[in-house]
Order: structure tokens, then C-alpha cells, then sequence
């Protein structure tokens, strides 16, 4: 939430051609506008979401490195979506792709997710074995 308010009203490129911020749109939906105007359904499964990954996280304990720093970006960029719905009544954006025309313009939480959720695949596929306590 503390870059939401930060950029809030900024207009400005990060890296030129790459990535830059514009003014803050409240988005009221969930990825793509997904849901659009059902922000407690989005809250709801927010809600549903987290109780399934600390389910998920009690069942399959592990020292994983990849795994722990997964876990943190899935629960950091939930939560602060969900504060934002909570507080606002919808999800606050503001990064976009300068080369993407018609890429959504997103935020950091949707960073933090979308990147955790890359490691957890990664970690699933490539590191998690049900049979050993992996510490890589």
C-alpha cells in the first residue's frame, strides 16, 4: 500500500521503452479486470485463497529456501491486494509496460504474487520431493 501511495497521482517512465507508472486506477475486479464491481466475491476468495496456502504450507513443511521466499511473495502480495480492497474498495495500479500497449496496468502486490507463484511452480516441479525434507 505504501507504493500506491507514493506514485498516486504520478505520471512518470522508469525505464524508457521498459516501464513506467501513470496516474492510479482503481481496479475493482481481480487480473484483467476479471470480476469487474464484485470486490466481496474477490474478497471472499481472497480469503479462501489464504486459508487454502497456510493449509497447504502446515501440511507440507520444509526448509526450502525457494519454497519460504515463494510463500512470502504469495501471502505479501495477497494481503496487500486485499488491504486495498478492504480500505479502498478496490485494488490500486499504477506500473504498465511502455513496449505492451494494451498490457493492464498493474501494482507491486500483483508483482509479488505473480512471482511467487512462478517459485512455488518452479519449487513444485524441480525441488519438492513428499519423500525428503529439501533445504535448497
Amino acid at each position: 500500500m505504501l507504493t500506491k501511495e507514493f506514485f498516486y497521482g504520478q505520471t512518470q517512465t522508469i525505464i524508457p521503452d521498459v516501464i513506467g507508472i501513470r496516474d492510479s486506477a482503481l481496479n475493482t475486479g481481480g487480473a484483467w479486470s476479471i470480476l469487474s464491481g464484485q470486490t466481496w466475491l474477490l474478497i471472499v476468495i481472497t480469503f479462501v485463497f489464504l486459508i487454502f496456502v497456510f493449509i497447504f504450507d502446515s501440511l507440507f513443511e520444509t526448509e526450502s529456501k525457494t519454497y519460504l521466499v515463494a510463500f512470502s511473495f504469495v501471502i505479501g502480495g495477497t494481503i496487500g491486494n486485499l488491504i486495498d480492497r478492504l480500505v479502498l474498495g478496490g485494488v490500486r495500479d499504477f506500473l504498465f509496460f511502455e513496449f505492451y500497449e494494451n498490457y493492464p496496468t498493474f501494482n507491486v502486490a500483483d508483482s509479488f504474487l505473480c512471482v511467487g507463484l512462478v517459485l512455488f511452480v518452479i519449487f513444485v516441479i524441480f525441488i519438492f520431493s513428499p519423500n525428503k525434507n529439501d533445504k535448497k
